[in-house]
């Protein structure tokens, strides 16, 4: 039988899981029931504060905090709200001794790494900004919010050669995928390290990634297959060798590779590059069940549920897509330029125009450079039949800022041809209906055969 100490861990444990998974009533239930139990105690109070501060209700997070009287401070999620609420607080300096701790005992956290980034660039330590940020910016994947910070601390270290770039790959309409990388360095300064310790796995990971950088898909996948067998344990082995193998097109291989890595441990990292390998290769069922097992195990994830929303907006479920979409918005609030656009493609999907145009509108507001705003601000101004000619212009900004984008071919076709412009629909929609993967081929298809 379990103890009267180990019943209150398990309902303090289950607690938070209720409160990661959105159930904040019954979290709170639960947590007040252990206390009527045993008064004062402090996990119970940090998973309470952890639910204010979701809330936004900051001071009564650090209300709550306080009756913890420092029994947890060492713990990651305590130094993690503390973090965020010094942020909150504006005070940037304390922030940074939180954060920086938390980071150095969980490096590949990459929510914390962005933080930290934050932090320091906040208080000015630019250099440290730039160190922190920098794992997370070189990835291809990354954010536009990482990338538009990036941009600010280069800046800030009078860097305009790179501030470009960054602002650059911030405004496209698609992310990279994760198995390419940036700043990786040069195969020839890291071959030595790696060819003397050929089974370790720092030295050669690092050589990997340069090898990929470098187009040496080859001899990448070469030495990470001789890496994953030497380290048959090693989840980070086994994630470069379905890096290598996706870099290669052999996409099935990549996702058994990666699925490998996550039965020994599965992180977002991991699980999002199953789901992105099985779409890849043409496997959508089972990219659906690695993303609904990981939902399961992470209900919290930001990329997660915007992934999971991605997916029911293609399959047209706008109702789902909506509920996702309006959880991520009660966490993120309102400046996040791909929340607002996905919240306008959401209610565009239902016909409701007035709500997809205040979104969309939004979106734009917040990111005027950025080809996803301009797409679907552009897009939804055609749909609801309003300002056709301000529609036109903002879509071919989009193309120009991402010319090789199909989506927004398509919608520029359309409207081309709406308007009676049918050799320039002839290009956008030509580029979309031949454009490799696109999941709206067959509609850019037919609408260039109406033109014929």
């Amino acid at each position: 039988a379990l103890t009267k100490a180990q019943l209150q861990d398990f309902e303090i444990e289950y607690a938070a899981t209720l409160s990661d998974a959105g159930q904040a009533r019954r979290a709170l239930e639960l947590t007040r029931r252990a206390l009527a139990l045993s008064p004062g105690l402090p996990r119970a109070y940090v998973v309470q504060a952890v639910m204010a501060a979701r809330a936004g209700q900051y001071d009564l997070a650090r209300r709550l905090l306080v009756y913890t009287h420092g029994a947890l401070d060492g713990q990651a999620a305590t130094r993690l709200l503390r973090g965020v609420l010094h942020m909150q607080a504006g005070n940037a300096t304390l922030a940074i001794v939180q954060l920086a701790a938390l980071l150095e005992a969980q490096p590949l956290n990459l929510r914390v790494r962005l933080l930290l980034a934050r932090a320091y660039y906040q208080d000015g330590q630019y250099a440290d900004a730039e160190r922190a940020l920098f794992p997370l910016a070189e990835r291809a994947d990354a954010d536009s919010y990482a990338l538009a910070l990036a941009a600010r601390i280069q800046e800030a270290l009078g860097q305009p050669q790179f501030v470009a770039a960054f602002l650059t790959r911030s405004n496209a309409a698609t992310r990279g995928s994760s198995d390419e990388f940036r700043g990786a360095g040069e195969p020839a300064d890291l071959a030595g390290d790696a060819l003397s310790q050929q089974n370790e796995a720092i030295p050669n990971l690092r050589y990997i990634r340069a090898l990929l950088q470098a187009g040496q898909g080859e001899a990448a996948l070469t030495r990470a297959s001789a890496l994953a067998r030497a380290n048959p344990g090693a989840p980070d082995a086994h994630v470069a060798l379905g890096d290598c193998l996706s870099m290669a097109g052999r996409y099935a291989e990549a996702a058994q590779a990666y699925e490998q890595a996550g039965n020994m441990r599965f992180t977002e990292a991991v699980a999002l590059r199953i789901v992105a390998a099985w779409q890849r290769a043409g496997q959508a069922p089972r990219a659906e069940r690695a993303l609904a097992l990981f939902l399961a195990q992470s209900p919290m994830s930001i990329e997660g549920n915007r992934l999971a929303a991605t997916y029911w907006l293609a399959s047209g479920d706008n109702d789902r897509a909506i509920m996702i979409l309006e959880r991520l918005q009660a966490r993120l609030g309102n400046e996040d330029m791909l929340l607002m656009s996905d919240l306008a493609r959401a209610w565009l999907g239902k016909n409701d125009g007035e709500k997809a145009l205040a979104f969309a509108a939004h979106a734009y507001r917040l990111a005027p450079g950025s080809a996803v705003a301009s797409d679907v601000f552009g897009w939804t101004l055609f749909k609801v039949g309003d300002a056709p000619g301000t529609a036109l212009d903002l879509l071919q900004k989009a193309a120009q800022l991402t010319p090789r984008e199909p989506l927004v071919q398509l919608h520029l076709g359309l409207v081309y041809a709406a308007l009676g412009q049918a050799q320039a629909a002839r290009a956008a929609l030509g580029f979309a209906a031949q454009a490799r993967g696109f999941p709206k081929q067959a509609e850019a298809r037919a609408a260039l055969a109406k033109l014929s």
